[in-house]
């Protein structure tokens, strides 16, 4: 275990150079540790209590006293959005970390030994991919309820499916390679073979997917939170601010577009990072790159 550590972190290391010259991926990720940051330092940077209410204070436009000025019920949005940032990045990092636990397992297993295993695991998979993607976590969280860790599980569950086979598929294009036949020539077991020759050479792609679906993660609770499925308030919750400050819309604009604008920043900085780290793990890309 310990040399396929340093396996991945020295396929880590190579890719560092190319990814600091891709300017998306820096910009990207300028935007994600800037939430980070935000989210870590919200105590501190709030001008306001996120859930005290305010009802001689409703609906007040951006101001010096409320920079985001207030929503329906007179709590400063700018301390609700700081303190959204740290539940919508939890629950995006957390969720996709336990899928992609999870699912790189499984595919591993299945890609490798193939047989009944294979098509048992894959036709579990198979269901669960039969159900649009949104619907069948619509589903879950309506068996879980509403809640900060059901909204993890059910992200999560509904992840691992995607991870399985996208690893499987890594798998499945590996193992008939020289360096592996030349492992088992060598005697090696199969557990080595799996976790020192074949994971590392799926965590490029593993870790590109990865973050192309945090930001999905992060979509789908603010969806989940506008329609009343998500966190409950008065929780500062992204999509949860969308849904209660629609009604306002016409009236009081700022109420619905700063969660909005946060969602979109969320989403695009984690994509971006996405975008780059996938030209810089793919070999052709990356000469361009570096060049």
């Amino acid at each position: 275990m310990n040399r396929t550590f340093l396996t991945i972190l020295t396929k880590l290391a190579l890719s560092w150079r190319a990814l600091r010259k891709n300017r998306l991926a820096t910009v990207g990720a300028y935007m994600v540790l800037t939430l980070v940051m935000i989210g870590i330092l919200a105590p501190w940077l709030a001008p306001h209590d996120p859930i005290e209410q305010n009802l001689g204070k409703p609906r007040r436009p951006p101001s010096l006293e409320y920079p985001m000025g207030t929503d329906e019920f007179g709590r400063c949005i700018l301390s609700r959005i700081l303190y959204g940032s740290r539940i919508s990045l939890t629950i995006g990092v957390t969720s996709i970390g336990m899928a992609m636990v999870v699912g790189v397992f499984l595919g591993l297993v299945a890609g490798y030994y193939g047989g009944l295993l294979d098509g048992f695991i894959m036709r579990i998979v198979d269901i669960m991919l039969a159900f649009p993607y949104f619907l069948l976590a619509i589903a879950i969280v309506i068996l879980l309820g509403p809640g900060f860790f059901n909204i993890i599980i059910t992200i999560a569950i509904y992840s691992v499916p995607t991870f399985t086979r996208v690893v499987r598929g890594l798998v499945l294009s590996q193992k008939q390679k020289e360096y592996i036949e030349a492992a088992k020539a060598f005697g090696e077991n199969n557990s080595n073979i799996i976790f020192r020759y074949l994971l590392p050479n799926c965590i490029p792609s593993i870790i590109v997917y990865g973050t192309l679906r945090i930001g999905s993660a992060i979509l789908v609770s603010s969806i989940l939170g506008f329609l009343g499925l998500g966190i409950t308030p008065p929780t500062p919750e992204w999509g949860v601010m969308l849904s209660s400050g629609r009604a306002y819309f016409r009236a009081a604009p700022h109420i619905v577009f700063f969660p909005g604008f946060a969602i979109m920043v969320a989403v695009l900085g984690f994509n971006l990072i996405g975008d780059g780290l996938r030209d810089v793990f793919d070999p052709r890309l990356r000469e361009e790159v570096i060049k």
